[in-house]
């Protein structure tokens, strides 16, 4: 008997919070490495280029969830023969795309060091960094469309055992080579080899478990496949959003104000990737399984899940938030030392940027999933237009923190617009219920921020490993008695509540 959507997600879950607490341990030694062996300024240039290569990797985008839209049918079905034909489609894509991304990527190396300002790093030294980052994000792309198979068909786990696996050995070998030679070359070099050897595995994996990958099969009738490049072309419009919103505040950090400042900010977003980690796998444990309802079963029942995993998002950004208001100063101060704590200010709106990240992602995905490509594409130009215009004039009148609320703007106005694409479009009704009982439970959340921060500033706790903590006991205390107090006897918290027993039971 074939197993359940939700025994499936449930499994790919548990392996990626497994992988989830290695790769975090981990994230955090390299860092204290780093830090220690090379210095902060080229912490910092790595977390510019981190964005860099976000940005060059916008080739990619609209292929990906092109593959999983274009492949819940047919896998559903067990049409082997229009599995192959799509794979013959992405595997050229691919190999475009790794191409395409080399070229440009080397094309812009002369003028990458314009970008980096206040430090004392040679321009040569930025430029073959720069270079094998290029060069870690082009290989990146080789056999990658096979792994996405595996994630397309609810085999997430497979893909998180080899990642841990591969990323264990290659981190390892990092932090030694790192930590004797004080050579950050050697940091990159790991990043490529952790990169190819992930996907090898992967593919090896693919093409014994899908024996139709091998099939030789007539290529896509025409109208078939101008329809998968036409999907293609508005998840890529749609998806720049996605990497303008979230790809682009180290190079504005870095242009506008210094680059040394990425370095301070990395920390802090290391302990915001956890968070994030935790929503994607969460988000990459249900999205097939939502993308196989959405094909198969009733508006109602797609809403009805759609409501209960908004309620489950909000519920963990609202706690993950405010513990990271209150507890990410004195967690910093214990790990790395006074010297690199960020503003208050700051640490206030990228906890909200988090929440919205977290918050809006049921919202992202059952868009993602629902076919609404063509409007989608709507909501990201104007969220990416905001987004840069706000956060560059707000960066240069309030340094850092108008870069994160210009983040902010661009979250609030492509929710309302999906919103309202979502209900009118799919669904039918109105968005409004919808719209104001999230701008209310973000209301609520930003008073439970600034109370709990104002009650745990005035404890009398002496020591920064006590005051994080009782502050994060405080905050998830009162955060908990938030959600149970104002969701108490609703569907959503019924079933939440009914599902964490039940696993808790095993």
């Amino acid at each position: 008997m074939s197993e359940s959507r939700t025994t499936k997600a449930m499994r790919n879950i548990r392996f990626g919070m497994g992988l989830m607490l290695v790769t975090t341990l981990l994230s955090f030694a390299v860092r204290t490495v780093l830090i220690r062996a090379v210095g902060i300024e080229l912490v910092g240039l790595n977390g510019l280029f981190t964005e860099v290569i976000g940005a060059l990797s916008l080739a990619e985008l609209g292929v990906g969830s092109s593959i999983a839209y274009s492949l819940y049918a047919p896998l559903a079905e067990g049409n082997e023969e229009r599995v192959s034909q799509l794979m013959q489609i992405y595997r050229r894509a691919y190999t475009a795309i790794a191409g395409v991304t080399l070229i440009l990527g080397l094309a812009i190396t002369p003028f990458v060091h314009l970008m980096v300002r206040k430090v004392d790093i040679p321009v040569s030294y930025i430029r073959i960094v720069y270079v094998l980052f290029v060069v870690q994000l082009s290989s990146s792309y080789l056999f990658s469309y096979k792994t996405a198979l595996l994630n397309v068909d609810q085999k997430n786990y497979i893909f998180s055992f080899v990642q841990g696996c591969v990323k264990i050995a290659g981190t390892i070998l990092q932090l030694v080579l790192v930590a004797l030679t004080k050579n950050y070359l050697f940091y990159v070099a790991g990043l490529i080899f952790i990169s190819l050897a992930t996907n090898v595995i992967c593919a090896r994996i693919a093409d014994r478990q899908y024996p139709c990958l091998a099939m030789k099969t007539d290529p896509l009738p025409p109208e078939e496949r101008k329809h998968v490049f036409a999907n293609m072309r508005d998840i890529f419009i749609k998806s720049v959003s996605g990497k303008i919103t979230g790809s682009t505040d180290n190079i504005l950090i870095s242009t506008l104000i210094s680059t040394a400042l990425v370095g301070y900010y990395t920390n802090y977003n290391l302990v915001f990737n956890v968070v994030r980690t935790f929503a994607a796998l969460i988000y990459g444990g249900v999205v097939n399984s939502v993308g196989n309802m959405m094909a198969t079963e009733s508006d109602e029942r797609s809403e009805e899940v759609f409501r209960k995993l908004s309620w489950f998002f909000y519920a963990a950004a609202a706690v993950c938030s405010a513990c990271i208001f209150t507890c990410m100063e004195p967690f910093v101060r214990l790990w790395l030392g006074e010297d690199f704590l960020l503003p208050t200010g700051v640490l206030f709106v990228t906890s909200l940027v988090i929440f919205l990240e977290v918050a809006t992602k049921p919202l992202w995905l059952i868009m993602e999933v629902s076919g609404l490509f063509s409007r989608d594409k709507y909501a990201s130009i104007i969220g990416s237009a905001v987004n840069l215009v706000t956060s560059i004039v707000l960066g240069l009148r309030i340094g850092m923190a108008g870069i994160f609320i210009g983040t902010c703007l661009t979250y609030a106005i492509q929710f309302a617009m999906k919103a309202y694409f979502l209900y009118r479009l799919k669904w039918n009704r109105s968005p409004m219920r919808y719209c104001l009982t999230f701008a209310g439970r973000t209301a609520l959340l930003v008073a439970l921020m600034l109370a709990a921060r104002a009650v745990t500033d005035r404890l009398p706790v002496t020591g920064d490993l006590p005051a994080f903590l009782i502050n994060g006991c405080l905050t998830a205390g009162a955060a908990a008695a938030v959600l149970i107090g104002t969701s108490a006897g609703t569907p959503e918290f019924a079933y939440a509540k009914e599902l964490i027993i039940k696993r808790l039971r095993g």
